[in-house]
């Protein structure tokens, strides 16, 4: 799988997650378009880039502890 296609399902996921608007793994898999055991490695993967991500039976969504988004790109420095 390429960067840009890895990138493109992290953002949706957070988008969506971030939204409070996943369903469980199952829903969550199929809208991305993933295996659930795929999606549960891009949510491992999130957590280890410190994306504070966990299941809310609550609210029947994957949710952030805390506000935030993940932010993948290049990010040019006025200072180097």
């Amino acid at each position: 799988m390429s960067i840009i296609k890895a990138k493109h399902i992290i953002e949706r996921i957070d988008f969506l997650v971030r939204m409070r608007s996943t369903g469980c793994a199952g829903e969550l898999a199929e809208i991305i378009g993933l295996s659930e055991r795929s999606l549960f490695y891009y949510l491992s993967e999130l957590k280890e880039l410190g994306a504070p991500v966990f299941w809310s039976r609550q609210e029947n969504s994957y949710v952030y502890r805390e506000n935030g988004k993940i932010e993948i790109g290049f990010k040019i420095n006025e200072k180097y």
